[in-house]
């Protein structure tokens, strides 16, 4: 498997080839679908469809040209005939995955998510069923055959659903010479921001290891990645508004700021019961994941949830520029990120060690959350509403009680059954407090509304669309 997990992670560089495309999609099929125009909806997402493939096929052959002759200086010589007879099939699943993403973005952009969701939930499961079989059969090559063959019935069925919304071909293949311009326009800031995002990780990956230790770099990724799923139910879940905010821009554009204040609300308290509870009980954590009391990972966990606590609140700023057909500050706030982290955390990080890397790479998601949030105010529609009420200042206190109901809380007796008593005694006073200062909070209101309804009109109701 590692020798498939290396050629994919080489050949996944064709992707550059996108050009930017899935975000781009995802906001122009929207706003072009709220004008009533099928037939350019139509034009629209075949001539992003034939774009992508066309692209990523030709940068996948260029990857695929370059990277055999080097293959015998990344693996051992017993294993180089198999890498080499693998490389054509990785380049291929590259190229279906890169197409099959940009076509889940189209739906998206017609608001059928949840049908999104269904598709890769049962391609993942069937994949996960393929590789194993094949794999007692044919090796590696069974797994890469389950894997071509998950996203290419991904990319089928994916252009099938496409079809039942808007009247493209059985096989897309209309250019049209105007779209794919907006395509890039809007797409290319994108894909600079990628390739600057790609390089953040690892820089501050590589300061921590000059400035600290390698133990810090390891304990940097168990938190990034820890916190990043639980980041990621809310940031996933807040992206489905991009095509609402595209929509409402266009039929309704007074109710796009309503809109928003609603969805950074709603962000906002879930990041409150989310990370600080998360951020608190990082001793607690350690103690479980290693069985023993590890300082360089207890800070690393109550550093990155408050980073991620920062990022997150100002994901709806984002996704709302998004919608708009704004990507210039979407842009701005991610090369504000990558700069300031990577300048500061090497800065930092020469002076005062890990805590001082850790320091830019938060001060960086402080200012691009900033920037995007003051950005919403100049570029919005005024009079929407404040976006922080005395709600949330309670929500505040009760994040005060619960470090302080950590601190006084202790028990004795072995280590392991200690953390998870503790955990539990945070988790409890945790739901105990943020209940009481959330009594009244109009965030629990709507959620409690909608669980009794089931359902909602996004243009009869903006605020509960923050929910999706």
């Amino acid at each position: 498997m590692g020798i498939w997990s290396l050629l994919l992670s080489f050949t996944g560089v064709s992707n550059i080839g996108g050009l930017g495309f899935p975000l781009a999609v995802v906001s122009l099929v929207a706003r072009q679908r709220s004008t009533g125009n099928p037939k350019e909806l139509a034009r629209l997402i075949e001539t992003a469809l034939t774009s992508v493939a066309t692209s990523v096929a030709i940068l996948s052959a260029v990857v695929l040209f370059l990277l055999y002759p080097f293959l015998s200086s990344l693996v051992s010589a017993g294993l180089l005939h198999e890498a080499r007879a693998l490389l054509p099939s990785a380049a291929g699943v590259g190229w279906l995955m890169g197409v099959s993403l940009v076509s889940q973005s189209v739906l998206d952009g017609l608001q059928r998510s949840d049908e999104r969701s269904r598709l890769t939930i049962a391609t993942t499961v069937g994949y996960a069923v393929a590789a194993a079989t094949l794999a007692k059969l044919w090796g590696l090559h069974g797994v890469a055959a389950a894997a071509a063959g998950q996203y290419a019935v991904l990319l089928v069925t994916t252009v099938m659903r496409i079809r039942r919304y808007a009247p493209i071909r059985r096989i897309p293949r209309t250019f049209d010479v105007g779209q794919f311009r907006k395509l890039v326009r809007f797409g290319a800031g994108f894909q600079l921001v990628g390739l600057v995002s790609l390089m953040v990780e690892p820089t501050v990956k590589l300061a921590l290891a000059r400035n600290a230790s390698l133990a810090s770099v390891t304990f940097f990724d168990m938190a990034t990645k820890a916190v990043g799923q639980m980041r990621s139910l809310i940031v996933n879940a807040n992206r489905a508004l991009i095509p609402v905010f595209a929509e409402l821009d266009t039929v309704a554009p007074k109710r796009v700021a309503e809109l928003y204040v609603a969805s950074f609300r709603t962000v906002l308290f879930l990041s409150f019961c989310l990370y600080v509870p998360l951020g608190i009980a990082a001793g607690d954590l350690s103690m479980l994941w290693l069985g023993r009391s590890e300082p360089g990972l207890e800070m690393m966990l109550g550093l990155v949830s408050m980073g991620s606590f920062l990022s997150t609140i100002g994901a709806p700023a984002y996704f709302a520029f998004l919608g708009r057909g704004q990507p210039a500050w979407c842009v701005r706030a991610d090369m504000t990120i990558a700069v300031t982290a990577v300048a500061l955390g090497w800065s930092a990080g020469h002076f005062w060690g890990a805590e001082g890397v850790m320091s830019g790479w938060i001060i960086g998601r402080a200012a691009g959350t900033l920037l995007l949030v003051t950005a919403w105010k100049r570029e919005g529609v005024r009079g929407a509403g404040q976006l922080l009420k005395g709600a949330d200042v309670r929500l505040l206190a009760a994040a005060v009680g619960v470090l302080g109901v950590s601190c006084v809380v202790t028990f004795d007796g072995d280590a392991g059954q200690v953390a998870l008593l503790h955990v539990v005694v945070i988790c409890t006073a945790a739901v105990a407090l943020f209940g009481i200062a959330g009594w009244g909070h109009d965030v629990p209101l709507r959620i409690v509304r909608w669980v009794k309804n089931r359902s909602w009109s996004v243009k009869d109701e903006p605020e509960a669309s923050a929910l999706s």
